[in-house]
């Protein structure tokens, strides 16, 4: 069974343990790390992987535009400040000028601009949107080919460097950033033991390695977000991550609340008439959910 992520810093640890520790991970689950959202969408897409760690926002659109083709398995962490936008310290919102936003190409990316957009009362009609991979935000930045830039960590540090602030993130109350690993419907049968195992066995091993003292592992995600040991501290931060024992409250979380949330925001941006509703996979929660 073959999982994928894209770089966001909530699905490292799960990365860096197949690095570390490899033996945490079940027999016949390889996970790999992709560079953004796109590459993520295509592996999907051609069926060379069985499942993804991404957001809900994304899970939703990639599940309306395969017809109803996924199912959630877990749900992982929530943003509560992971992802955000920037802008120059002297920007001002209140001038009527084009703004020129890099982004990526992801439903997650124009939930977060829509967010702020409707915070702030700014018209669509103002934005000029260029599509960007996380890689290529830091030189858009310093080449002033853009005005504001939507990402997520581990690529805000290096923003921040090069003199950007961040002026809304998904701390905000308006905000509902949870992410969730998707599962092909028609390979669940085959791998739910498989990812039975990661929920109750490695999943724990991770977020124990992440809050222990475990030197290894610590620096392992200091290598793949290339942040030091105090900027992945903060980083961290703001992700709050949801344990094995949490997964049937965070269900109904998701399923009560969240869901409805993302199906209205996803309706609002035009990207479809009628979002296709993403439910849990067979036997993950509670029947009388």
């Amino acid at each position: 069974m073959v999982l994928i992520s894209n770089p966001w810093l909530g699905t490292a640890p799960i990365i860096n343990t197949s690095v570390v520790a490899p033996a945490s991970l079940p027999d016949n689950l390889k996970i790999i790390r992709l560079v953004s959202d796109s590459s993520l969408s295509r592996m999907l897409s051609n069926k060379a992987a069985a499942g993804a760690f991404l957001s809900l926002s994304n899970a939703l659109s990639l599940n309306t535009l395969s017809e109803n083709s996924y199912c959630i398995a877990m749900i992982t962490a929530r943003s509560i400040g992971a992802d955000a936008i920037l802008a120059r310290h002297d920007w001002q919102v209140d001038s009527q000028d084009t703004i020129r936003v890099g982004m990526e190409d992801s439903h997650l990316a124009r939930y977060v601009l829509n967010q702020w957009l409707q915070h702030h009362g700014v018209s669509q009609e103002r934005i000029e949107i260029q599509a960007l991979q996380p890689q290529q935000q830091a030189a858009a930045w310093t080449g002033h080919k853009v005005d504001l830039i939507v990402t997520y960590e581990p690529f805000i540090e290096p923003l921040r460097h090069r003199g950007a602030k961040v002026i809304f993130d998904s701390s905000h109350p308006t905000m509902h950033v949870t992410n969730v690993l998707l599962v092909d419907r028609t390979r669940w049968q085959l791998f739910e033991p498989l990812v039975s195992d990661f929920r109750e066995r490695t999943w724990p091993q991770t977020l124990k390695r992440l809050a222990g003292d475990d030197a290894d592992f610590m620096q392992g995600l200091q290598k793949l977000s290339n942040y030091n040991s105090e900027q992945l501290a903060k980083a961290l931060d703001t992700i709050e991550f949801v344990t094995s024992a949490e997964q049937q409250q965070a269900f109904r979380q998701l399923l009560q609340e969240d869901m409805p949330k993302a199906i209205a925001a996803y309706e609002a941006t035009g990207a479809a008439q009628q979002a296709a509703v993403l439910g849990a996979c067979p036997n993950i929660v509670e029947q009388a959910l």
